[in-house]
């Protein structure tokens, strides 16, 4: 999925998942910015796991900030890649994308 948001500061993703892991989530999950939406960067993200609901599955956030004041007024595009094939149908689910830029 791909949003367009000018001077991108901060960004966080609430996920679904059947394992909490940090090795099992940044195996499957890529997020990435870019001014022209041709070349992309890589973004480092936290992950803080919130809790796991009565269907066994784990809400967790994930979350960051663009490295730079330059990097932030530069970037209008940010991705998110969710990898996987088939069997692995519904072991992570987004719930929520929260964005936020400035103004100037």
């Amino acid at each position: 999925m791909i949003w367009t948001l000018a001077n991108l500061l901060r960004y966080s993703f609430t996920l679904y998942a059947r394992k909490s892991n940090a090795g099992f989530i940044r195996e499957r999950i890529g997020i990435a910015a870019s001014a022209d939406g041709e070349v992309w960067t890589e973004l480092p993200y936290a992950i803080t796991v919130l809790q796991q609901n009565s269907a066994g599955l784990w809400r967790l956030l994930l979350h960051g900030t663009l490295p730079g004041p330059g990097d932030q007024q530069l970037m209008k595009y940010i991705r998110f890649t969710l990898a996987g094939g088939d069997e692995e149908s519904g072991d992570i689910e987004l719930g929520h994308a929260f964005l936020e830029g400035s103004k100037f």
